[in-house]
């Protein structure tokens, strides 16, 4: 049952009409929302009346003590009905949605929205924009790349996947369909199956609708639909506080107890969407105001992974970006006038474990790096598109690149070993070794190491993954390589262009890989994949060098294994080059040309 919290609900039984309002708005929608069938959301986090609880409580607590003399019933009353209105349309039924899509739903007259699209021309243009979706926006929706179909006429046809693209469609418009239900009800098989009273005053619901909506609008946008000389009180309501307060006290409700941990043990979660932002939650060890700056609250946090890290940070930086639009915008409606420059809340600022990347390593030593490195191109498509015209469809050209590449690592390492007197870990008789791997049960792997110089995160993430880098051109190299302005090795690959070709043999690639100034057990290693832009690094021991394994198929496994000459591309003595093929018979050394 929904909570009210004492002060909120002190301030609304000062009027009884209001209140009576508020509490036939609750038992009208509450039996709806308690059920908490997110039919076409199940994989979200709590959305129910845990959330509009928590919601509230926090909106309690975030009012200043100064902003409660200058409320009214009217200001309580607007809070809660919008709370209670914000994320409902995320409870829509099957039903709900055919009736909104077909047009069931009558057309609001709002004074505070001009005329819209009606529900089926939104849902045909959605539907457009869909089957154009790239593989990466359909992955991150259904964890596939399949081509969506036409949605089902019939409820009873429609598929879970069905149901995860309706539900990204409701999420879109959930703001719009909450003001729109504070008019027409919830749409279900009838129109008005449940209402919202429209007592005391019909406009006072459009504003409550309104409020509701604008949590997902920008703050500055909503407020300037309000008429210039109402910005300030409006139906005896400060209009720009109470949507302040509700988008700031929905915005902070990131803790783990939104997306119990039990319930993964009796369901797994299909789109990569909800699993981060399940693992958000989970992060979240505790939230309070509990800080050294007075005007902060402090979010401790311990992600699992890097990419759950730069999604925290990015969450965190969001918040304080609204907080400081927030403040500006109170400031500019309410500034000028001495009663109600007061209204204010008692955030200003989000602090949090992740502040300093340095402190975060120090104090919660997570087991891997806290930093997702990407592909600097374009985008990730760009990439795959430059493959076949750069080399066209042959999988010696990769191996050719990537063995250029260690070649150079190699000869890089032997010239500061010259320099600085010194000599090398490896003391195997071979300095590069290919290996062709088949695997019986189909495909097979190919595996580039060697025992050169090895890469640092640096070189890695500005050059490695940086497609057509030069490492070469950068001070660091000249500083080490270079006498008197000359370079002290010849140069056969190129960072980048080898990584790119590496796509003509596989579509997944694994590296490992460690500098010779690093320790033991500080390497590095990665995957990458095929049209994926984020990149996650751990620390693993391993020797000096960098070993590169690469997934191949069959087509490519046969390629290879036929035409062994085609990808011997080596001949000098130094540094020294072994191939060799694994199969269940045993392994052989391939021969080298002289």
């Amino acid at each position: 049952m929904l909570e009210i919290p004492k002060r909120i609900k002190e301030l609304l039984e000062s009027d009884q009409r209001y209140n009576s309002f508020v509490l036939s708005c609750i038992s009208n929608v509450g039996e709806w929302l308690r059920d908490n069938k997110t039919v076409f959301f199940p994989e979200y986090t709590e959305h129910g009346f845990i959330h509009i609880n928590e919601v509230l409580l926090t909106s309690d607590s975030i009012i200043s003590d100064a902003s409660w003399e200058q409320l009214t019933a009217q200001d309580s009353a607007a809070l809660v009905v919008s709370v209670l209105l914000h994320d409902c349309a995320l409870h829509i039924s099957e039903d709900g949605f055919y009736t909104l899509v077909n047009d069931g739903f009558s057309d609001i007259s709002s004074r505070y929205i001009d005329q819209e699209l009606s529900w089926r021309v939104l849902w045909d243009e959605f539907f457009q924009e869909v089957k154009r979706f790239d593989s990466k926006k359909l992955i991150s929706i259904f964890n596939d790349d399949v081509p969506v179909r036409n949605i089902p006429e019939n409820k009873i046809e429609l598929t879970g996947r069905d149901k995860l693209l309706i539900g990204e469609f409701i999420r879109r418009y959930h703001a719009r369909i909450a003001h729109e239900i504070a008019f027409n009800g919830v749409p279900g098989l009838s129109e008005n199956a449940i209402s919202l009273p429209v007592e005391p005053d019909a406009n006072f619901l459009d504003l409550c609708g309104y409020i509701a909506r604008s949590h997902n609008m920008g703050l500055r946008s909503a407020v300037d639909k309000l008429e210039r000389n109402k910005k300030q009180v409006h139906l005896n309501c400060h209009v720009p506080f109470i949507m302040l307060v509700l988008r700031i006290s929905d915005y902070i409700q990131v803790h783990s107890q939104r997306a119990p941990r039990q319930l993964l043990n009796i369901k797994s979660l299909i789109s990569p969407i909800s699993r981060g932002e399940w693992e958000k939650h989970h992060s979240i060890v505790e939230i309070h105001n509990a800080h050294d700056d007075p005007e902060a609250i402090y979010i401790d946090a311990e992600p699992k992974s890097a990419l759950t890290y730069e999604s925290l940070v990015i969450l965190f930086k969001d918040m304080q970006r609204e907080l400081d639009l927030s403040w500006s915008v109170l400031g500019e409606v309410y500034g000028r006038y001495e009663h109600l420059k007061v209204l204010g809340i008692n955030i200003r600022r989000i602090r949090s474990s992740l502040d300093s990347l340095e402190e975060f390593i120090e104090s919660k030593k997570p087991d891997y790096l806290p930093k997702v490195l990407r592909f600097q191109t374009a985008d990730s498509e760009m990439m795959e598109l430059l493959i076949s015209p750069l080399y066209g469809d042959k999988p010696e050209v990769g191996v050719r690149e990537l063995l250029q590449n260690s070649i150079d690592a190699c000869v890089e390492l032997d010239d500061l070993m010259v320099k600085n007197n010194s000599s090398s870990e490896n003391n195997l008789n071979h300095d590069v070794v290919i290996t062709l791997v088949d695997n019986p049960k189909g495909g097979g792997e190919l595996i580039i190491e060697d025992f050169g110089i090895g890469m640092t995160l640096e070189v890695i993430e500005n050059y490695f993954l940086n497609i057509g880098a030069s490492f070469r051109n950068s001070d660091r190299w000249k500083k080490e390589h270079e006498t008197d302005g000359h370079s002290n090795v010849y140069r056969t690959g190129r960072f980048g262009i080898g990584l790119l070709a590496a796509y003509l043999l596989g579509d997944e690639i694994k590296v490992e890989t460690r500098h010779i100034y690093e320790d033991p057990s500080k390497g590095l290693a990665f995957n990458c994949k095929k049209g994926s832009d984020s990149i996650v690094l751990t620390n693993i021991a391993t020797h000096v060098g960098t070993k590169i394994s690469i997934f191949i198929t069959d087509s490519v496994k046969s390629a290879l294994m036929l035409n062994a000459e085609e990808w011997d591309w080596f001949s000098l003595s130094t540094p020294k080059v072994v191939r060799k093929i694994i199969t269940k018979e045993g392994e052989s050394i391939l021969e080298q040309s002289k």
